[in-house]
């Protein structure tokens, strides 16, 4: 989950729409947390996976909402993942007194459009993730609408340009913090800089986001290259390498902002 938020917000939650129009019984769908990433790394931290919930007045839209407590989930480059659906379940046909299977159809499900599918492997993807935006699954600030687009087209409301104002507190997203930049310790040449790409990979994506949070919150296990560090430093350039750098390239990816580095 990213925003261009400096300072985000604990409480926000994630929605997955289904479409159960292939079950006469709702009830009969199973949710399960599968895996979360912050509750192995982060202390305290707690993923929780609701039952599903009937989408307003719908008949059959319905969602699973995942919510965190004790860590702040947004910008952290942390990963859920969780399960929907249903396995051997039907009914009694009435007539034939045959025990009929429901055929579940996850391509009708709202959540399911543009969302980006991958292998099992890519789950675990550090220098390469394989996220993807999707409109179609929203997340919410306290039950208030902040991002995506819900089945009955509600989008969030607009922002004013006071509230675009940012500062430079350090996010509390990691599980050891650093105030300290990173600063280049030999020159780089400034035509050889693409301003973003920490991972030196050529392109500019979440992955390079990601990598400078890691490099900051754990420069032992996660660390740049002289290159990756020039690079990196897209945010005020020459104040080294800090967690503005990568809320510029994920603004940038949101297309916040048309450029990098940003002035």
């Amino acid at each position: 989950m990213l925003s261009g938020e400096t300072t985000p917000s604990k409480n926000l939650t994630v929605r997955y729409f289904i479409d159960a129009s292939e079950v006469s019984d709702p009830s009969i769908i199973d949710t399960k947390k599968l895996y979360d990433q912050s509750e192995m790394e982060i202390e305290g931290a707690k993923c929780t996976v609701s039952p599903i919930k009937k989408y307003k007045d719908s008949d059959s839209i319905y969602y699973v909402e995942l919510s965190w407590e004790d860590c702040t989930i947004v910008n952290s480059g942390k990963k859920s993942q969780f399960s929907v659906g249903f396995y051997g379940k039907g009914y009694t046909d009435p007539e034939t007194h045959k025990y009929i299977v429901y055929n579940w159809d996850p391509e009708n499900d709202w959540s399911y459009e543009h969302l980006k599918l991958g292998k099992k492997t890519d789950f675990f993807a550090v220098d390469d993730p394989p996220e993807e935006r999707c409109d179609y699954i929203c997340v919410y600030d306290d039950g208030v609408l902040v991002g995506g687009i819900e089945p009955d087209g509600s989008k969030p409301a607009e922002k004013t340009e006071d509230s675009k104002t940012t500062t430079t507190k350090t996010p509390s997203v990691t599980i050891t913090t650093t105030a300290a930049a990173i600063v280049t310790t030999s020159p780089v040449a400034a035509a050889n800089v693409i301003y973003g790409d920490s991972n030196c990979d050529k392109e500019v994506d979440v992955s390079d986001a990601v990598l400078i949070m890691q490099s900051l919150s754990n420069p032992a296990k996660y660390k740049l290259t002289e290159q990756g560090k020039a690079n990196a430093d897209c945010e005020g350039v020459g104040n080294g390498v800090t967690n503005m750098d990568a809320l510029a390239v994920q603004k940038y990816k949101l297309q916040l902002i048309s450029a990098l580095p940003e002035k």
